[in-house]
């Protein structure tokens, strides 16, 4: 099989982890990849290569499962748990998103290992680096 059928084979058995939470999977060209949390929707960006295809499905997995705890949200001034109006610039939000990103990531890896998907190469590793780091650049600035 080749790589690129084995990405897509890995990219489906994370949207039907998905659908069989209830989530709707869209997959759209650009706009990247996103999670809306009230609406149900994973949207995953096709025009990116498909190991970051695969990256961003895992990753916003990783998210859902944070959703989907029984225990409030650990992340009270986050995006995904708050019920109300978060103030965007104070910086216990943009710490809780920062934390909730890198559980996300997290999570997104132990899917990975739990559905026997391999995460070879540092692809993986790479992209979740490099969006931490851009949540972190994001949340250490001032208002």
């Amino acid at each position: 099989m080749s790589r690129r059928s084995e990405l897509d084979d890995d990219i489906e058995t994370v949207s039907e982890w998905l659908t069989s939470r209830g989530w709707k999977v869209e997959m759209h060209q650009d706009g990247g990849s996103y999670i809306r949390p009230h609406e149900g929707r994973v949207v995953i960006d096709t025009s990116e290569s498909r190991s970051e295809m695969l990256n961003s499905i895992l990753h916003e997995a990783g998210h859902v499962s944070i959703i989907e705890e029984p225990l409030p949200s650990q992340y009270p001034a986050g995006y995904s748990a708050n019920g109300g109006t978060p103030d965007k610039r104070s910086r216990s939000y943009r710490i809780d998103v920062l934390l909730e990103e890198v559980e996300a990531w997290r999570r997104g890896r132990i899917l990975a290992q739990t559905l026997g998907i391999s995460l070879k190469g540092r692809s993986f590793i790479m992209g979740r680096n490099a969006a931490i780091k851009s949540y972190a650049e994001w949340a250490s600035k001032s208002r």
